[in-house]
């Protein structure tokens, strides 16, 4: 009797094996059952059966792609080492922050990584607008400010320019965390 019960527990194993690897895909029933059974008659584990092996590893592309992203963010912030502000730093700032599309284009398709560029590309958007309003203020400062109004105007531009500024660099830090959070939860090489 306790043979018997044996017996049917083996078969309602092996069958279960069997219908769950056909429902998965990976063979035919008869395969399963072959694959998970040893000479003595007793399955193995399950774990050889199943075929999940999870994210492929992190190519050389994205990897190249999270490093290029790195230059760039380090590039773009530039503005937190400097002390006073003059036109000279303003155009600095303007060929650095009007190269930050370009850039990152230059790095390459992402690949899994697509949600930390969407970040990055925002972050160079924001750098655009705060390049366009230093340049406006440049303008305005060799043309010369003949009135308060204009001297308000100025200042109002110049405010704008460097909070754009600052909100670029914490875009660009999200993007580099985000990047870095994807290509850490990828398995290496």
């Amino acid at each position: 009797m306790c043979q018997l019960h044996l017996f049917r527990a083996f078969v309602v194993a092996a069958l279960s094996l069997a219908v769950l690897s056909a429902c998965a895909g990976s063979g035919t029933a008869e395969q399963a059952t072959e694959a998970g059974t040893t000479e003595a008659g007793t399955t193995d584990t399950v774990a050889e059966v199943t075929t999940d092996t999870g994210p492929p590893p992190i190519t050389a592309d994205e990897k190249r792609w999270v490093q290029q992203l790195e230059r760039l963010a380090n590039r773009m912030e530039i503005g937190l080492e400097v002390k006073v502000i003059t036109d000279a730093v303003k155009t600095r700032f303007i060929k650095t922050y009007s190269t930050c599309l370009r850039s990152l284009k230059r790095a390459g398709r992402p690949g899994r990584l697509e949600p930390a560029a969407r970040l990055a590309r925002r972050a160079c958007m924001i750098f655009q607008r705060s390049a366009n309003l230093m340049r406006e203020t440049i303008a305005m400062e060799t043309a010369g400010l003949t009135s308060e109004a204009e001297a308000d105007r100025f200042v109002a531009l110049s405010d704008r320019a460097f909070e754009a500024q600052g909100n670029g660099i914490n875009a660009m830090e999200r993007a580099r965390i985000r990047a870095e959070e994807i290509s850490s939860s990828l398995p290496p090489e």
